[in-house]
């Protein structure tokens, strides 16, 4: 199935963190948000609202590392975005890293994952040791989020 062709993207692990994200993103589409820079205005325990120079707030849904990370200065951040467009409703995941964000994005390629699930297991496990899941086809930990 699906968790088998992602684990494919893994097969070998690569030699930094920029061949990661490369190869993580090799076969994505652009990006309408890309990234967003901006004061922390407001911050619950799966987002973050954040007031950009130009005076727009944007919430992004993160995942608990991303909070955990958070400046408690409300000071500026910059998070790496990825945008779900839904019938009903746009969310924005925010992430510290591109390579966080390219996990998400190949974790929401699999059959049955969506946004939430895939931000679920981020939250629980590292980027890192989701790779390592799929690439060894562990479905067993990440059944576990």
């Amino acid at each position: 199935g699906r968790a088998l062709r992602l684990s494919a993207v893994f097969a070998s692990p690569p030699r930094d963190a920029d061949a990661a994200v490369a190869r993580l993103t090799c076969c994505q589409t652009s990006r309408m948000i890309a990234q967003v820079t901006g004061t922390i205005v407001h911050r619950e325990l799966e987002r973050v609202e954040l007031l950009t120079a130009g005076g727009v707030a944007y919430e992004c849904l993160i995942p608990l590392g991303v909070f955990e990370a958070l400046p408690r200065d409300n000071g500026p951040i910059t998070l790496h975005t990825h945008l779900v467009v839904r019938e009903d409703a746009w969310h924005l995941y925010g992430f510290l890293q591109p390579y966080e964000r390219a996990v998400f994005q190949k974790l929401l390629v699999a059959k049955g994952v969506g946004p939430a699930l895939a931000l679920g297991i981020l939250s629980t496990l590292t980027p890192d040791r989701v790779v390592r899941a799929l690439r060894d086809k562990d479905i067993t930990t990440l059944m576990r989020v």
